[in-house]
């Protein structure tokens, strides 16, 4: 579920909820693609990692590229 969405020069940011969790997943797309999506706070929306990274432990200095 989307719970927010910042738009931020030409990057839209969206934090998403995932069913059943307490994790938030953030998710970037270019703003000329939000629009035509219709997204909105509080949608149920799928998501299909790309480019993705991980970070692990309580420092954001350790990533895992997947």
């Amino acid at each position: 579920m989307i719970q927010g969405i910042t738009v931020v020069g030409p990057t839209a940011r969206l934090e998403l909820k995932v069913a059943g969790g307490k994790d938030l997943i953030h998710a970037e797309l270019p703003k000329t693609q939000l629009a035509p999506l219709g997204l909105s706070p509080g949608m149920k929306t799928w998501v299909r990692p790309v480019n993705s990274r991980v970070f692990v432990g309580s420092g954001a200095s350790t990533a895992v590229e997947a």
